[in-house]
């Protein structure tokens, strides 16, 4: 998970650009999938997708970060990932192309 990269336990910020991350992730997943199966795909859509989740790498940090291995701190980490992970996400009614 790429907030374990971060180091672990970031601000509500920096999970907020994750989620948004993960989001353009699999939009410019969907659209190189399509692409593989020959369809066509909105390629100013599909390039502004990767240029804005590059930027939202450069926001958080493109580096892993040491984080603590105390075994309250992971608790506390795994049961704040769980109540992100419960909370409902858009739907994937929208098409990238």
């Amino acid at each position: 998970m790429l907030t374990n990269d971060l180091g672990g336990d970031v601000s509500y910020q920096v999970a907020s650009l994750v989620r948004r991350c993960v989001h353009l992730e699999r939009l410019i997943e969907r659209a190189e999938l399509a692409l593989a199966n020959g369809a066509k795909v909105n390629e100013s859509t599909y390039l502004n997708a990767i240029n804005v989740l590059v930027g939202l790498f450069g926001k958080i940090g493109l580096q892993r970060r040491a984080r603590s291995l105390d075994l309250a701190t992971e608790i506390a980490l795994s049961q704040r990932h769980a109540r992100i992970d419960a909370r409902p996400h858009a739907t994937d009614e929208q098409d990238p192309a």
